[in-house]
């Protein structure tokens, strides 16, 4: 399998997953991760990106046939995938950026602020 079908094959296994375990939209994968940005930790956001830029430059560069770093790139998309296959919808450790918390009459409240996970949790301030 050369370099530009593996880029793409990787990519829609990527993609597949984002719309199908998170709910994202839009045209490519950089429009896919940014509708679900705040539901994924900081590094899956920028492993990510960095795929979505080599899918974008081995597709439409015509002096890019070959990836640079192909190691890299399988990494990159090894560790996105095994992140988006083990998220657990619910759990606060896939909340990290959509997180704030306010103290309310001794009772502390967390709100969780992603689109599509609304959750309140209140707890007993000790």
């Amino acid at each position: 399998m050369g370099d530009i079908e593996f880029t793409l094959t990787r990519c829609k296994a990527i993609e597949t997953l984002l719309v199908k375990r998170f709910g994202a939209t839009g045209q490519g994968l950089h429009e896919k991760i940014s509708s679900v940005e705040n539901l994924l930790p900081p590094n899956v956001v920028k492993q990510g990106r960095y795929i979505a830029t080599i899918r974008k430059k081995i597709t439409h560069d015509a002096n890019y046939q070959t990836l640079d770093d192909r190691d890299r790139f399988i990494r990159a998309c090894n560790e996105v995938e095994a992140a988006l296959q083990n998220y657990q919808p619910g759990t606060q450790q896939n909340f990290n950026q959509g997180q704030q918390f306010f103290s309310e009459n001794n009772r502390e409240i967390s709100v969780n602020l992603n689109e599509h996970f609304r959750t309140i949790t209140n707890r007993s301030a000790t």
